[in-house]
């Protein structure tokens, strides 16, 4: 029998604007992962309001507001939750990216999500190259820090 492995990382944010480093770093600079999903909700299914999200491949990259040309962001998350119908979840997802040693996620939601928010992030594994490693390594560190 032939599979892809996946990895999900899951957890719950409880306060607004907390950042959470996520490390998927194992030790060796050819395998990293590349995000496939990202699901955000509330910790009570009867929350009301607006949650939004920036995954980033550096703590200081992670930042609100989502900056699409700040190299280092690689991921950004809306999703709106109201108890009539026009409740939308999006997610925007770099397909570019490979993550080799930490991804950090920051989110932003209101009072009314005073339980938390849950979030699960899909990786798939990939084997790189020592060139691919190398490139890779740069661009997490990004190259906007002039």
């Amino acid at each position: 029998m032939s599979y892809t492995t996946i990895r999900t990382l899951r957890g719950l944010l409880t306060t607004t604007g907390q950042r959470k480093t996520l490390v998927v770093d194992d030790g060796r600079l050819n395998h990293g992962h590349r995000i496939t999903s990202i699901r955000m909700w509330p910790a009570r299914a009867s929350q009301v309001g607006d949650i939004s999200a920036t995954l980033a491949t550096d703590g200081i990259a992670a930042t609100i507001p989502m900056d699409a040309s700040n190299n280092g962001q690689i991921g950004w998350v809306y999703a709106a939750f109201a108890t009539s119908p026009g409740s939308g979840f999006e997610f925007i997802l770099d397909p570019n990216h490979i993550v080799v040693t930490e991804l950090v996620i920051v989110a932003n939601f209101g009072a009314a999500f005073a339980d938390g928010v849950n979030y699960m992030i899909t990786l798939e594994p990939i084997m790189l190259t020592d060139s691919e490693s190398a490139v890779v390594q740069i661009k997490a560190r990004q190259q906007n820090l002039v």
